[in-house]
């Protein structure tokens, strides 16, 4: 015998209240009380009602889809994103479609707003480095709602978050300092990437408060790939007129490739140079020695920004700009000695 499977009238029955207020409660709207909505969530767990989504998004014009839009290397930094973002839609009923893609192609507009049209997303989550791309960001947001992770320029006119980058860099060359250390090298990241700018200044400002005099031949370009960042050490660790006693890598991975050329030059880690990165990958942890680093939050700033991003689409919030800076924290382990 075939169970009957209850429906939005038998939710409504049971709770008591109109149709109507159930559909509110389903799709997170407006002008239901705490006591009624949880009375309604209470029905539908109870009578294991399952709102059918494609007839909700006939209904209410909506898909209940977000997309994600990325083109990094780091799959450590991806995984956390693709995670924080995933929670929050579960947990508002919506699903995730990703997009991966080459930033630097010419057409990277016209991919993104065909892939916006095609899959009737509600709302779109732009990452760096393509959140860096103002031109790009404002013909998207004519097209569709948009949160933007880690924007290379705040904007007052749109939905953001991101991590204080010029404070946690300068914080850890501020450790360093206090370690020590005064003939810091400095390894960049990538030139199409905002957060490569804030972590520079981070550090520059960190050497110029602490009266230090700033080399520029201590400072490199990297990509924030490993090989540059092996690259970018054998540069620094070549010149050895410059008294490097540490490297400051933008990122794990580029500090994982320091590692790698001070082995091969027969430099020890932290004997000979100090070494810190950024981001707090598990290659941070992994590595031998473990690798000072910075913490950023990325699965809590993703998961913020598709909830601010899902609030905006479902109207209960009529803010079209609010952001959220995250605070970093410093990560320490074995490869910082004290000189």
């Amino acid at each position: 015998m075939e169970i009957k499977k209850a429906t939005i009238t038998d939710v409504a029955n049971h709770s008591k209240v109109s149709i109507k207020t159930v559909s509110r409660v389903i799709n997170n709207e407006y002008g239901v009380s705490k006591t009624t909505k949880n009375r309604v969530l209470h029905s539908i767990k109870l009578l294991n009602y399952n709102p059918n989504k494609a007839a909700q998004g006939l209904r209410s014009k909506k898909s209940f889809l977000i997309g994600l839009a990325y083109d990094n290397p780091d799959k450590f930094y991806l995984s956390d994103i693709q995670t924080g973002v995933l929670e929050a839609c579960v947990e508002n009923g919506f699903s995730v479609v990703l997009f991966p893609c080459n930033y630097s192609d010419i057409d990277l507009y016209l991919q993104l707003s065909e892939f916006v049209k095609r899959t009737n997303l509600d709302g779109l989550i732009l990452t760096p480095p393509i959140s860096d791309m103002k031109e790009l960001v404002q013909k998207l947001k004519i097209e569709i709602p948009l949160s933007i992770i880690s924007p290379g320029q705040s904007s007052t006119d749109q939905l953001w978050v991101s991590s204080d980058d010029f404070k946690a860099s300068y914080d850890m060359t501020c450790h360093l300092i206090k370690q020590g250390h005064k003939k810091i090298g400095f390894i960049k990241g990538h030139v199409d990437h905002g957060a490569t700018e804030h972590r520079l200044n981070g550090y520059l400002n960190a050497l110029k408060d602490n009266n230090i005099n700033v080399d520029k031949n201590n400072i490199t370009d990297g990509d924030f790939s490993f090989d540059s960042g092996e690259s970018a050490a054998k540069k620094l660790l070549s010149n050895k007129k410059s008294g490097i006693t540490a490297i400051f890598a933008s990122n794990d991975a580029m500090a994982a490739g320091v590692l790698k050329a001070a082995y091969k030059a027969k430099i020890k880690i932290p004997d000979d140079i100090s070494l810190v990165g950024f981001d707090n990958s598990p290659t941070a942890s992994q590595a031998w020695p473990s690798i000072t680093t910075v913490s950023q939050p990325i699965k809590e700033m993703a998961s913020f920004a598709a909830e601010i991003l899902i609030q905006n689409i479902s109207k209960k919030s009529e803010n079209k700009s609010f952001n959220k800076i995250f605070d970093s924290e410093l990560i320490f382990r074995e490869s910082v000695k004290r000189i």
